[in-house]
């Protein structure tokens, strides 16, 4: 089971692997804040909104006097989780990441029953498993990956390939 998004961060032209550190650790800060912010306006990976929440869930969440809105939500251990799950180091100054969901132990919810783990009840989300509906929330949008590049490559001086979540570089570069 996948439970997080590779990305890897690739230099055009040499950068000091501090810098490269630097531009990682940006990245991943940017990466989290834009999921988390996108998720909680219900809204996927392509900026659409979520699949609504079934009649029962919707009674459900009623009757215990929370949110409708699908913004995936509930306790927030699930979007708090998400962070940096792995960095890889590679002699050409080139990064692998994976951004991803933490692990949680399950956790009883008022005494009702026990939920499933933050990185388990992700993918459930993302690839709609069990009696969730898919909802592609762990990932960015094109606009979210290209402004990302952008302020990469100001930052850095450098313009920066952001790929695995698929290709964006600073504008009017080819």
């Amino acid at each position: 089971m996948a439970d997080g998004i590779k990305v890897t961060m690739k230099p055009v032209r040499s950068v000091s692997v501090l810098d490269h550190g630097k531009l990682a650790d940006f990245f991943v800060s940017r990466f989290v804040s834009a999921v988390v912010r996108r998720t909680r306006a219900g809204l996927d990976t392509k900026g659409r909104r979520f699949k609504p929440y079934s009649k029962a869930y919707l009674k459900e969440l009623a009757a215990r006097g929370e949110e409708l809105g699908v913004d995936l939500w509930r306790t927030g251990g699930m979007l708090g989780s998400v962070n940096e799950r792995f960095r890889q180091w590679k002699d050409q100054g080139q990064d692998n990441l994976l951004v991803g969901i933490g692990p949680s132990s399950a956790v009883s919810n008022s005494g009702q029953h026990n939920r499933p783990a933050n990185n388990v009840l992700g993918f459930y989300h993302q690839k709609g498993r069990g009696h969730n509906e898919k909802r592609k929330w762990l990932g960015l949008t094109r606009r979210e990956r290209k402004e990302i590049a952008r302020e990469m490559a100001k930052m850095s001086g450098a313009i920066t390939e952001v790929r695995g979540t698929s290709s964006a570089r600073a504008p009017g570069k080819k």
